[in-house]
């Protein structure tokens, strides 16, 4: 029954920023929320989510028992957890999260290996260039994002990415203090600081990207440190079946399948094309 014009002022805090009614979420670490996402200062974080139980660890827990509540990130999950948040594709034995669907429903259902040919990305916009099924990320300045990296035009940036702060620098921010968030890129990062955004092997003091898993297709562990019974779940493999090689050919608006020794009539060079 509220009136035109009326807000909640009950039950959360709204964010400090002067005529803004939107709900807090950003603080300082430890402190109560009081900026929401876009008046946030650079040195705040979101102190409303739960996260990792992991001692240190700011990600947002995704992985639990079955049935259960989540309770660690991916990085830290433990053995027998599985993804408790996110919806799973519905091809047999898949876990992977579904982002394909039919384009009269726009309901995601599988992901892009158990897709059907009639499928397409509906959880994400796609390039604006006709036929290219890569997720936007660059525009003009000030604009909505919609075209890939390969189809941008002159002008363009990235306006998905979080830039660096150093002065002058708008290059994606990946490097930050260990444990901390990301602040700087690789050409300005300071000494000591590492990728806080890539994947780490779990393997105790590794810090190489991890590509290789079990069952789970979770990656773990990298080449080094990988157990007799993981295989890299990563990178994407020849169709064909024994082929360990990595594709690049496919029909025209798919994902390459086949390497250039199995590839079927009709397919294209796709990673040549970009």
């Amino acid at each position: 029954h509220k009136s035109p014009g009326m807000v909640s002022v009950a039950g959360q805090r709204k964010c400090e920023s002067a005529g803004c009614v939107k709900r807090a979420s950003f603080g300082t670490e430890w402190q109560v929320p009081v900026r929401c996402k876009a008046h946030r200062e650079d040195h705040m974080e979101n102190v409303v989510i739960k996260r990792c139980e992991t001692p240190g660890c700011k990600k947002q827990p995704v992985y639990g028992l079955p049935g259960g509540r989540a309770k660690h990130c991916s990085r830290h999950a433990e053995e027998g957890e599985v993804d408790v948040k996110n919806k799973r594709c519905t091809g047999p034995g898949c876990t992977k999260q579904p982002a394909y669907g039919t384009p009269s429903s726009k309901r995601a259902t599988h992901c892009a290996d158990h897709r059907s040919p009639d499928m397409v990305d509906v959880n994400d916009a796609l390039c604006s260039r006709p036929g290219c099924i890569k997720r936007p990320t660059f525009a003009a300045p000030g604009e909505r994002a919609d075209r890939c990296a390969a189809h941008r035009l002159d002008g363009d940036v990235d306006v998905k990415n979080r830039k660096c702060d150093f002065p002058g620098c708008d290059r994606v921010r990946n490097y930050g203090p260990q444990g901390g968030r990301a602040t700087r890129c690789a050409g300005h990062k300071e000494a000591g600081f590492v990728d806080v955004n890539a994947p780490r092997c779990d393997w105790l003091g590794c810090r190489h990207r991890p590509t290789f898993g079990t069952e789970s297709k979770r990656p773990s562990r990298c080449g080094a440190h990988r157990t007799e019974e993981m295989w890299d779940v990563v990178n994407r493999t020849c169709e064909r079946e024994g082929c360990e090689v990595q594709p690049r050919y496919g029909f025209p608006d798919e994902s390459p399948r086949f390497c250039v020794a199995h590839r079927e009539e009709g397919m294209e060079d796709h990673v040549t094309a970009r």
